[in-house]
């Protein structure tokens, strides 16, 4: 389990309008200081098409999930790896944040906006 919390900000984050801010938490198992596998797990207000499909807010007719992280309250993400050599295992962990998402720089026709870390930890697995 990997979790974030949202100590600083008196809203829901990631803030701003829905689909066009992205947040989410990634982990990655290194094996040595080679990355052997990473995981992504989004945090976000899921808006939807009349097909049920993500949409921009302004195509949008319904909300789907919504797994921001509120006031004073810690999101929770769980990850499972499968790894068939355990020995000189790090575990790093990164919350990450886009302003402009894929989503939204491909409708807009824009290069997509980088991947900005927020905050990271790592961890020797045991």
């Amino acid at each position: 389990l990997a979790s974030v919390s949202n100590l600083g900000a008196g809203h829901l984050i990631p803030t701003g309008i829905p689909s066009i801010r992205e947040m989410w938490m990634e982990v990655s198992i290194l094996d040595g200081s080679t990355v052997a596998t990473t995981q992504s797990r989004p945090f976000v207000l899921e808006l939807l098409d009349s097909a049920g499909k993500p949409a921009m807010p302004w195509d949008a007719v319904r909300i789907g999930k919504d797994t921001r992280i509120g006031p004073k309250k810690i999101g929770v993400k769980q990850f499972s790896f499968k790894l068939a050599n355990a020995t000189n295992v790090l575990v790093e962990a990164k919350r990450l944040e886009r302003l402009v998402s894929e989503q939204a720089a491909r409708y807009a026709g824009v290069p997509e906006a980088p991947a900005m870390p927020m905050a990271e930890a790592a961890a020797a697995a045991p």
